[in-house]
């Protein structure tokens, strides 16, 4: 039984798919957006391999096994990919989560990166800001206003226009680093600042003593609490832009599963709400007992994993409904991207009330899990009754 739930959301969307929509995902194709093609909306995308040479009049979202941006993006740039060259231009803010990420061109406001390897070569430009976590960053590149990393092994190359804050194991600084700010690193280890690096403002080294006293280590915490924050709210953001690109693909994929499940919610809600408590209960239970068991364990891993990605598709659903009941008082036409990213964006800033917060979600949550196992159980039946499984 909770094997069943668990692979419910999953079987839901392949079978209202095939019953109700006919969608093209390129999955394990190429996509390419040609230098002559231009594209005066949104353009979203996913392919084992994307390719943008063309021109994006809005924002791009793109999630690739390689992803590169050669054209321009007049717009906001979202990517999701394994590796991801961005070596055009972009108007607007980039967001690139990635494995190995190279910037060649310009982002004309802010970068915010997640990734294994970042690297700004000499020909990249940055218009403002760079937020930033991961294994290793170089910036070949200038950054017009602030950096803030968080990373391995972080080497400054060019002209930083405002202030640095690092996380670092390493920490080095070439000759051709200029930094208009101050340098402010937290590391065991003393920075390598070649000289000849002009650096106007202060440079701070905060490092925690091996026997610093209770009162010490609290003084030290006390310090860093400001770059904590910002950093926590990196994650708020990362996580907020993860949600939105998902979402955004299973209205471009599956738009007609979407609009059943959303109907779902707000037509039963109390009952889907009931529904999808009973699975959060019945389900865990049930991996459990598949752990007391030597052939149990597998699906209990696999299904431990498919449980929480369906939480966690149940909250983008949640939110999207959130959001359509909040557009519907401002415009009488059904915008699902605008519903979603608003949706969103209240979800996120009601669950983090306390105690109203944790309440809230469970209950919307529960909602879009709910109405998930229901509408796949509506479409089974039907296409039992097809005899099309």
């Amino acid at each position: 039984m909770g094997i069943i739930l668990l692979l419910s959301p999953f079987v839901f969307f392949y079978t209202a798919q095939n019953a109700s929509a006919n969608t093209d995902t390129k999955i394990n194709q190429t996509v390419v957006l040609a230098k002559d093609q231009v594209v005066n909306s949104d353009y979203i995308v996913r392919g084992s391999s994307v390719d943008i040479m063309g021109t994006v009049n809005g924002d791009a979202y793109v999630v690739g096994g390689t992803v590169a941006v050669e054209g321009t993006v007049n717009g906001d740039l979202l990517v999701m990919g394994g590796n991801v060259n961005v070596k055009g231009n972009v108007m607007g803010n980039a967001r690139i989560i990635g494995g190995n990420i190279i910037v060649t061109g310009s982002i004309g406001k802010n970068l915010s990166v997640l990734g294994g390897s970042s690297n700004l070569t000499d020909t990249a430009k940055i218009g403002e800001s760079i937020v930033g976590a991961g294994g290793t960053f170089t910036f070949y590149g200038p950054v017009s206003k602030d950096v803030r990393i968080a990373g391995g092994q972080v080497a400054l190359r060019n002209v930083i226009g405002g202030n640095v804050f690092v996380y670092t194991d390493h920490l080095s600084v070439s000759p051709n680093a200029n930094i208009t700010g101050d340098l402010t690193y937290w590391s065991n280890r003393k920075a390598i600042v070649a000289q000849g690096v002009v650096i106007k403002g202060k440079t701070t080294q905060n490092v925690l003593p091996k026997n610093a006293t209770p009162q010490m280590q609290s003084t030290k915490f006390m310090s860093i609490i400001p770059t904590i924050v910002t950093f926590v709210i990196f994650g708020k953001i990362v996580s907020f832009f993860a949600s939105f690109i998902l979402g955004i693909l299973f209205i471009k994929f599956f738009p007609v599963c979407v609009q059943k499940i959303a109907s779902s919610i707000k037509r039963n809600f109390w009952k889907n709400v009931g529904v999808g408590f009973l699975t959060v209960i019945v389900t865990p239970i049930a991996i459990v007992l598949l752990f007391c068991t030597f052939i149990g364990m597998p699906l209990a891993v696999f299904g431990g994993i498919l449980f929480a990605f369906s939480l966690y598709v149940a909250h983008i659903i949640a939110g999207l409904v959130i959001g359509k009941w909040a557009i519907k008082y401002v415009s009488k036409k059904d915008h699902l991207n605008w519903s979603l990213f608003a949706g969103l964006v209240i979800f996120g800033i009601l669950s983090a009330i306390p105690v109203f917060g944790w309440l809230f979600s469970i209950i919307f949550v529960t909602a879009g899990l709910g109405a998930i196992l229901t509408e796949k159980k509506h479409s089974y039946v039907q296409l039992r009754a097809k005899k099309l499984i």
